[in-house]
């Protein structure tokens, strides 16, 4: 997001957002709800109201019905149809293209396999939004107000840039110079943690809240940061990037990043199914001397999963051969949430990805949270497992860049 100016125009922003911000948890205002909610005085709604009339943001819907004495009051939405921003999700697996309206609304979508490197990725962008635009039937481009690419990696949002993803093989990839050229409308590129937890933090959680962190772990492992009601990114964009932090300084796997012991090759998915799969086959083989510690001398029958869903399923079922693996993710999952708990002190962990599909981890986790020693009282609704889901994700990124076209930079007017 853009830095916030000391002034009047600061000011008009941040109500302009606090308008936008009530539009999407009410639905229809009038113009004295809306002065009555956003504590603005009705001559300062009336003149952003207005304006934001006449830019093509808000319609009105028509008088309200009342049997109060006096003028109707005159119902107002933001406009659904007039103009639409494009978000664009670079995933390790997938690339989701889709079309948004002002609401936040997902009008259209599609999805294609993810490709790797600056070229194939530039390439994929350039063709993916016509692409979009023709099948949802949008013909004029000026109805394209804003275009949002969500990566994971390290982000220079004030260039546009993608410094660093490794999984997508990116490397001082200027995305918002490569777009440009062809788009004369607002573009920001965000990381996909930071979109998420802004997600949680604008639709999902209670008003209160000041300080949340998401943690997500699937293909890596990252996470967003909100301090004082704002996004944290440090200074070189990389604060969240926490997937290369050495847990096994004896060694362990060897990491994508030429690393041994990275928390990546503990807990994410690729790591844990390549584990899984060995673990499984060493169990099969106990009583021929192909592994050991699985068993007692006899064969164990046991299905060598293939997709990491498997090893979820088996291990829910109690499959003693992944109890020393799953042991360890534990261990370092909950070592990495008390870490991140006594040094940030938010208000809400929140841990999405694959440890929130399996009950017997998330308790097995709370279990060993509960023995680690915390300054203040915690509270169980301090951690929480659950997934921002990719839908929620675009959506989020969709509403900082409506924040930003509506002029607000500050998102810490929240109402409930």
């Amino acid at each position: 997001m853009k830095p916030i100016k000391g002034d009047l125009q600061t000011m008009k922003e941040m109500n302009r957002a606090a308008i936008l911000r009530l539009f999407h948890r009410k639905g229809t205002l009038t113009r004295v709800e809306i002065a009555k909610l956003a504590h603005l005085t009705p001559t300062t709604v009336s003149s952003q109201v207005d304006e934001l009339i006449r830019e093509g943001f808000i319609d009105e819907l028509g008088k309200t019905d009342t049997t109060t004495v006096g003028r109707k009051a005159v119902q107002l939405e933001i406009t659904r149809s007039k103009g639409y921003v494009i978000v664009i999700g670079l995933g390790g697996q997938t690339f989701t293209c889709a079309l948004v309206n002002f609401h936040g609304e997902i009008i259209h979508v599609n999805e294609v396999p993810s490709v790797q490197g600056n070229d194939a990725v530039g390439h994929y962008l350039s063709e993916a939004i016509p692409r979009l635009m023709k099948q949802a039937g949008i013909t004029e481009l000026e109805r394209i107000k804003g275009i949002s690419i969500v990566s994971p990696g390290i982000i220079d949002e004030q260039s546009g840039t993608i410094k660093l993803s490794r999984g997508l093989q990116l490397s001082g990839f200027g995305v918002k110079a490569h777009l440009a050229a062809a788009y004369d409308c607002v573009i920001e590129v965000v990381n996909d943690m930071n979109a998420a937890v802004f997600a949680e933090y604008y639709y999902g959680l209670n008003a209160a809240y000041r300080n949340v962190i998401y943690v997500s772990v699937e293909e890596g492992i990252g996470a967003g940061i909100i301090i004082n009601e704002q996004i944290y990114a440090g200074s070189n964009g990389a604060a969240g990037e926490i997937g290369h932090t050495i847990v096994d300084a004896g060694g362990g796997m060897l990491c994508q990043c030429g690393n041994r012991g990275c928390i990546e090759t503990v807990l994410t998915v690729p790591y844990l199914l390549k584990r899984a799969q060995i673990a499984a086959r060493e169990a099969a083989g106990v009583g021929k001397g192909a592994g050991k510690g699985a068993g007692a001398g006899a064969n164990v029958a046991v299905d060598v999963p293939q997709h990491f869903e498997d090893v979820l399923a088996q291990y829910e079922q109690g499959a003693e051969w992944l109890q020393p693996i799953m042991q360890q993710a534990a261990q370092v999952m909950s070592q990495l949430m008390a870490t991140i708990y006594n040094f940030m002190s938010p208000e809400m962990l929140i841990i999405g990805g694959w440890p929130s599909r399996s009950d017997a981890f998330m308790q097995e986790v709370k279990r060993r949270l509960a023995a680690f020693p915390f300054p203040t009282e915690t509270g169980s609704d301090r951690f929480v497992f659950k997934s921002v889901e990719q839908h929620q994700i675009l959506a989020g990124a969709a509403t900082w860049l409506l924040q930003d076209l509506f002029g607000g930079v500050h998102f810490s007017q929240r109402y409930s």
